[in-house]
């Protein structure tokens, strides 16, 4: 098991609001989001585990590694549903939501090999991940009834593995901000 850190990457995404889709709460909204994401820069600090090997760029790595930085030059299609309560009704609208998180790898690099995923998995990242999301944020409603909206969201993702060494585990804290119309 190799504990890393992302560096900052891009999205690139759609969103869809569902309000009042309950009836007597009015407060309450339901928000699904298709991302694409990129990760780019991945810091390898640490391994924890005596059988794990890493080829990148055509050199391999032993569970000695301290600190190797790599390119993923990965995407992924992150598909949250996500449950918002809405505190007010008026011009600036905060909200909070929880819900769950799919997450799709569609592309990674091929001169990174993480070798005990890489074996299991035919990818040094396994190709789908299924999570949970939290995220807080406010919307500002436009003469329209379009709004802007700025959000602070955090998301916590596994790999559907039984044997908890094949448990590919991320986290990550995001800023998201946008137009609907």
């Amino acid at each position: 098991m190799a504990t890393a850190g992302h560096r900052l990457g891009s999205s690139l995404g759609i969103r869809f609001d569902f309000n009042n889709f309950i009836l007597w709460k009015e407060k309450m909204s339901m928000t699904i989001d298709i991302n694409l994401v990129r990760f780019s820069n991945y810091d390898i600090n640490t391994f924890k585990d005596d059988f794990a090997y890493i080829t990148y760029d055509n050199i391999s790595y032993g569970n000695y590694i301290r600190n190797l930085e790599v390119d993923l030059k990965a995407s992924a299609l992150k598909i949250p549903v996500i449950f918002n309560y809405n505190f007010s009704k008026g011009k600036i609208r905060p909200y909070f939501g929880i819900g769950f998180l799919n997450m799709i790898m569609i592309s990674q690099n091929k001169n990174f090999v993480f070798e005990s995923y890489y074996k299991r998995f035919n990818h040094s990242i396994p190709p789908y991940s299924i999570g949970y999301t939290a995220r807080t944020g406010s919307k500002f409603m436009t003469p329209t009834n379009n709004y802007y909206f700025v959000e602070l969201s955090y998301e916590n993702t596994q790999s559907l593995d039984i044997h908890n060494f094949y448990q590919f585990k991320t986290n990550s804290i995001s800023f998201i901000a946008g137009y609907s119309f």
